[in-house]
């Protein structure tokens, strides 16, 4: 009878299995992850969060694109374009403080926002855990290929 509490949700699993912040957590906790989080309908074009504004949640998009847009003096530079599946904000989640870039939605969007609080409430430690454990992994490897890019800057 549980199981079938969830079938209904069977619809979203191919996007649920992309969500690399989801990685090894079951498909349930996954769905009542996505039920505690806001979800957010942006349109085209519309300014998600601006570079300097103070960030306490992060964002995992649901569905379209979302443009990350470093300002600087020399005018827009795009740092990434983000589709289904994707995370960004994150940082936000662990030092509240100002956003180092602004996003923009290049479609129409849904984005699930999940704060600190929502985390911290998840349905059980070893979920909770997981899910920073893949933040985690995510930022490393987002650090690396930052890295990889100084280092080739650099010889160039």
């Amino acid at each position: 009878m549980a199981q079938d509490k969830y079938a209904k949700y069977e619809k979203f699993r191919p996007l649920v299995e992309s969500i690399e912040l989801f990685d090894d957590i079951e498909f349930k906790n996954c769905i009542k992850i996505m039920a505690m989080g806001l979800q957010s309908k942006i349109r085209i074009g519309d300014l998600i969060f601006q570079k300097g504004d103070l960030g306490r949640e992060m964002y995992v998009l649901l569905k379209g694109r979302i443009e990350i847009i470093d300002e600087g003096p020399d005018g827009d530079r795009t740092l990434a374009v983000l589709g289904p599946g994707e995370t960004f904000g994150e940082m936000a989640l662990f030092e509240h403080k100002e956003r180092s870039a602004k996003a923009v939605a290049m479609d129409e969007c849904v984005l699930l926002v999940l704060d600190e609080d929502k985390i911290q409430k998840l349905l059980s430690k070893s979920v909770a855990i997981r899910l920073l454990f893949n933040l985690s992994k995510m930022l490393s490897r987002r650090l690396r290929d930052t890295n990889l890019l100084l280092a080739r800057a650099k010889k160039h």
